[in-house]
């Protein structure tokens, strides 16, 4: 039991460093860089943006948004109704020393974001201020 307790926290600590490195993680995660080439960057953005996940990176700062279609969404939780939904996240997987980019600020407070124009606005967003897209 305690050999067990014990790698799974030596993974967890090679899994944070693998985070801490930009370089290590776009490695790791076998992405590349997808090339966004026209404004209104949200018109351009590749598909895995819609469904999948996206990577944003500037330096050693890495976020996450992935987004899926939840078939069986219940809208009201006392009722029974359920539809198909289209649901995207945002996770911050590293920030540098001291946020430079203000990342908890702009993102921090983003629980689920329902629309895809939201979505896609946020992604957009990010790009302009100098991070590059990453997708598998």
């Amino acid at each position: 039991m305690n050999a067990s307790i014990d790698k799974l926290l030596n993974d967890i600590d090679k899994l944070k460093k693998i985070n801490k490195s930009s370089k290590r993680f776009i490695s790791h995660r076998n992405i590349y860089p997808y090339k966004v080439k026209k404004k209104p960057y949200e018109d351009h953005l590749p598909q895995q943006t819609l469904l999948g996940s996206a990577f944003l990176i500037k330096g050693n700062n890495i976020i996450e948004f992935y987004s899926w279609c939840e078939c069986d969404h219940s809208i009201y939780l006392q009722i029974n109704a359920k539809t198909s939904r289209w649901i995207g996240l945002c996770d911050i997987i590293n920030i540098e020393d001291g946020d430079p980019e203000n990342i908890n600020f702009m993102l921090g407070d983003i629980d689920k974001i329902y629309t895809i124009d939201t979505y896609q606005y946020y992604i957009a967003q990010l790009i302009e201020l100098g991070f590059k897209l990453y997708i598998k």
